[in-house]
């Protein structure tokens, strides 16, 4: 499947007023098997706050953006002294809570699969040790240092075996709760692996924590290799607000004649279009290297 292709897809969310499991409606994610390092380095707000990787809704990013945009256009429009001005000068300063608001995004999204490899070796340690998966899924579901939306499925988990449900019947109904493979992956082998023992489970398990800790190891190499590229970046964002501040003041006849034209304003425009499309090369240079990198 091309990584364009889309697919509709009932989604299986925590209803906290319920306390349970419930479909959601349909809505469009990106197939398990295209979740990869270029998809975590680009991760939808969607998908973010569907994971609940940021404590945002989908819509309050938006309202950011809506707030940033307003203030500035303001702010910049009474110090530029023309509201064209201050609309082109607003829409270049969404760049700034877009990237920071994708920069928290992909720290805990690896956040994410550092609590699945904790989650991976809890169970590994459980099973050793002859624990009923119950039990397991009961002590990580009072564990603090776990997303929420981990201890929410477990919590639903040990709901459903309370209230009577079969093992393999709660197990079928968690699986599908994260859209990330070793997650997947992992409760697919619980339930397939539980009536077949524990050895074959356990090792079953070891495979899916060496391909998470190769994952682990790829997002530490990319994180290190592009940091210092993405500050770079932060700061020629800056520069040219910067600049508009030095040349109104040390030029002030000059740029309020400008604003006046048509083709200043043209040109006005044309600066910030070009810069925009420059962030968006930039963007694009880093995802082709972050895929260098995990390759």
């Amino acid at each position: 499947m091309k990584n364009k292709d889309l697919l509709k897809k009932r989604i299986l969310s925590f209803d906290t007023s319920s306390n349970k499991l419930k479909y959601t409606k349909k809505v469009k994610i990106k197939p398990s098997e295209e979740f990869r390092i270029k998809k975590i380095y680009n991760i939808s707000f969607k998908e973010a706050t569907y994971l609940n990787i940021i404590k945002l809704q989908y819509h309050q990013i938006y309202l950011i953006f809506a707030f940033v945009f307003t203030l500035c256009t303001i702010i910049f429009g009474i110090y530029l002294n023309s509201l064209f001005a201050g609309i082109v000068v607003g829409l270049f300063t969404m760049c700034f809570p877009y990237y920071i608001i994708k920069a928290i995004i992909r720290k805990r999204y690896n956040e994410f699969y550092r609590q699945i490899s904790i989650i991976i070796d809890e169970i590994m340690n459980g099973l050793k040790v002859n624990k009923s998966i119950s039990i397991i899924f009961e002590e990580l579901m009072d564990d603090r240092e776990l997303n929420i939306y981990f201890r929410n499925g477990f919590k639903q988990f040990y709901q459903m075996i309370q209230a009577g449900q079969s093992m393999n019947y709660a197990l079928s109904k968690i699986k599908n709760y994260i859209n990330i493979p070793e997650y997947k992956l992992t409760m697919n082998m619980l339930h397939i692996g539980y009536n077949k023992g524990n050895n074959e489970l356990i090792q079953s398990l070891v495979n899916i924590q060496k391909r998470l800790n190769n994952r682990l190891e790829n997002l530490y190499l990319i994180n290190q290799n592009i940091s210092g590229q993405q500050n770079q970046f932060l700061i020629l964002l800056v520069i040219p607000l910067f600049m508009l501040f030095v040349l109104k003041i040390f030029n002030h006849d000059y740029y309020s004649s400008m604003l006046k034209l048509p083709l200043g304003k043209l040109i006005f425009a044309s600066v910030f279009i070009l810069l925009i499309l420059g962030v968006l090369v930039v963007n694009y240079i880093l995802l082709n290297s972050i895929k260098k990198v995990s390759e």
